[in-house]
């Protein structure tokens, strides 16, 4: 199982929040389990969206999902099948209550392999 981390960390005054991004930078497999573990003291944030850009598949039959977020969340998905290695370049969000972004982090990507392929 993959694990994608994202920490936010605690504004300071106005600014406005990036986000830390850990992934492990090995491929997944074709139907391996991937999560994102959110974390962190923004209390402006109270969702948390992934969203694949070309439409990918990652959660059941959509390309995006999003949770409430109360400091820590956690989302699981499953990488598609593909006929080759494919780069899966998704958006990462925070939302407020009202459903406005606090952030948005774009381009992390998730590379999804054929593992029956040399």
């Amino acid at each position: 199982m993959a694990q994608v981390q994202i920490a936010f960390p605690e504004p300071a005054g106005s600014e406005v929040t990036v986000p830390i991004v850990h992934a492990e930078q090995e491929p997944v497999n074709m139907s391996e389990h991937i999560i994102w573990n959110f974390f962190g003291k923004d209390e402006r944030i109270k969702r948390v969206r992934i969203t694949f850009k070309k439409g990918e598949p990652f959660f059941g039959s959509s390309s995006t999902i999003d949770k409430p977020y109360d400091g820590d969340a956690s989302i699981w998905g499953v990488a598609p099948k593909y006929k080759n290695r494919t780069k899966c370049k998704y958006t990462i969000e925070g939302l407020d209550s009202s459903g406005e972004r606090v952030f948005s982090l774009l381009d992390p990507e998730i590379i999804v392999d054929d593992p029956n392929k040399p």
